[in-house]
Parts: C-alpha cells; structure tokens; sequence
C-alpha cells in the first residue's frame, strides 16, 4: 500500500463518525450513537500514541475505543484479506498479546486471556465449510450491522442481544420456503447471505423514536402510536444513509425491503403504505412473521414474554389477516428448530 492509499484507508475513522452522525440527524438525542461515534473514531489510536487520527495516548483514549481495537486487530488478523491469509486463532493471539504497551492497553491483558475460548469460538466462520462460515464480505460489513443492531435492541428494552436469534429463525425460514414450489422461484434468485445479513435492520428506524414511547408500559396513545409507525420509513432513511456511504449500495437492498415493508399485513390493514396480499414483498411478509414471533418471545416493556407454543398460536391465528397463509403453513413447520434457537 502507497502512502497516499495509506492516508486514504486512515480516513475512514472520520467517514465512520459521518455516518453515524447522518443517522443522529433522525433520530432523537440519546446515548447510543454517543458510544457508536465514540468507537468508530478511536478504534485506530495506539497506546503509545503513535495511532490515528488525533494521536493519543494511554488513557486519552477512550476505554470504548481501547476495547474496540483489540476486537478490531483479532478479527482482522483471523480473516483473509487481499493482501494475506487469515492467521489461525494461536498467531493472532500471540500477535496481540506482544502489542500491549504499545499498541494495547497493558491493563487488558489478562481480561482479554481469560476470554480467549469465547474469541477462539468466534472465529470459528472464517473456515469455509465451517458451521457459522460466513464470506468474507459479510464478515467485513457485518461488524457495522451488529453494532446498529445492538444500539436498536438496547433501545427497544430487549434484555438480551438479538440480533443473532433474528438472522438463525430467518435462515431456518428461508431454507424451508425454498422448497416450497410457490415461493422457489423468487427466492432462489435472492442472495440468501444479504438477507440474512440484512435482517438485523429491519426494525433500524425505532432508534428515531422517543424513550418514553419505547419504555412506555401502558397503552399508547393514538399520536404514540402514530409515531410508532413512523419507524418503518425512517428506518429507510438510515439504511439510504449506510447505503451511501458503502461501495456496493445493493448489499443492502434487502435491508431497504424489509424495513418498509414487515409491518404490511396481508388483508392491507397494515402500514406504512397500506399493501394487500402479494402486492407486499415476499421478503416484508416473511419477515413479518419472523418479527411477530420474536417480539412475542421475549421480555418488553410492557409485557412478559410468552410460551413458543402460545406464540405459534397466535401467529397461526393471524393467517390470512396479518400473515401471507402460505407462508404461515411453511414457518409451522419449522416449530421445533425455531423452539431450539429460542432456548439457545
């Protein structure tokens, strides 16, 4: 790499910060994309200050963002890149551990060995035929997903990070709708990874939505829960925001799709646009099944979560009017496999 492509790569920190301050601009003021900026723009300091962009040193730098570094360097360093092969889990620790002092905080040494199982664990995806193997691709932009994702999630009052149950109870979906005849088709014709990759964001926009409506325990009102809806559209706005700011804008297409279109239901009563039956995306109504059954699953502010087989009934009660019937018929058939993800 030349100097000048050096000095490009180095900007990235800042382009990260503009990204994250472009979904500021929709949102309410909160925390989260505090701590979002904070670790997209100190991510590449070193502790001996001879990282970038500002340079600082030891504790300047923001404990977010010394954390973040050691994450960043492992993953890099367990992943192929253009420009090498990935190093086994062993190499890459051994990198790390002689970085600290000087590229690491000395202090997070020994929490970071008495985690070594969990990263060695993780790494795991970058084998291809590997359980988990995910291409590389994905794995490079996977990381800006999960951390959108997890600010959602946060903010939505769920107790424990989710992200990853949505993508598992998409793909077991996705695997049964291919092989039914109706919907085959069209969905072999996706590039299943985007989706899946794409599924955490589909409900991006609730990060725009006031604390008091989301930790609201009684009934909404009518102009809350207008607001509520609101979130279909400007979770299309935040993805138009990553979208500009990515190489390829089609990585997300099925992010766009999905966030429009998961609360459209299926007898048109649904929102923002009102859609009736097939007019709906066959990603919106597949998702909006995957949607319901993971909000009646876990904890909300408002309500306990409920009981799988209760909440199986419930969406099966809901075919042909919030849900495509065709599509119900295929996700009851993946009852046990969705039960064993949700006790995971």
């Amino acid at each position: 790499m030349t100097e000048e492509e050096f000095e490009n790569m180095k900007r990235h920190t800042v382009s990260g910060v503009e990204i994250i301050r472009g979904i500021e601009d929709n949102t309410q003021e909160n925390d989260f994309l505090k701590y979002a900026e904070t670790l997209a723009i100190s991510h590449h300091e070193k502790w001996d200050g001879t990282g970038y962009p500002y340079g600082l040193k030891g504790n300047e730098i923001p404990l977010m963002g010394r954390l973040m570094t050691i994450v960043d360097v492992y993953d890099a360093l367990t992943n192929d890149r253009p420009y090498k092969k990935a190093y086994s889990h062993e190499e890459s620790f051994e990198i790390i551990k002689n970085g600290f002092g000087k590229q690491f905080d000395p202090l997070i040494e020994e929490v970071l060995l008495a985690h070594e199982t969990e990263f060695k664990n993780a790494a795991a995806d970058i084998t291809p035929g590997a359980p988990g193997y995910r291409p590389q691709a994905m794995r490079e932009f996977n990381p800006v997903l999960d951390m959108v994702s997890n600010i959602v999630e946060t903010r939505s009052g769920a107790e424990n990070r989710q992200g990853d149950k949505i993508r598992r109870y998409m793909e077991i979906f996705i695997n049964a709708v291919i092989k039914r005849e109706h919907f085959k088709e069209e969905v072999s014709a996706w590039n299943t990874n985007l989706l899946l990759m794409s599924a955490q964001l589909h409900d991006v926009g609730m990060i725009t939505l006031d604390d008091n409506i989301l930790y609201k325990k009684d009934t909404l009102t009518e102009n809350e829960y207008e607001s509520v809806k609101s979130h279909t559209e400007a979770g299309v706005k935040v993805i138009r925001q990553i979208m500009g700011n990515v190489e390829n804008e089609n990585v997300l297409y099925h992010a766009e799709v999905m966030a429009r279109s998961h609360h459209e239901k299926w007898d048109g009563t649904g929102y923002p646009l009102g859609l009736k039956g097939e007019q709906i995306p066959l990603q919106g109504r597949i998702m909006a099944i995957v949607d319901v059954y993971d909000a009646l699953t876990k904890n909300r502010p408002h309500r306990d979560m409920m009981p799988h087989k209760q909440a199986l009934d419930v969406i099966r009660g809901c075919a042909g009017t919030h849900f495509d019937p065709g599509l119900i018929d295929v996700f009851l058939s993946c009852e046990r496999d969705l039960e064993k993800v949700g006790r995971a």
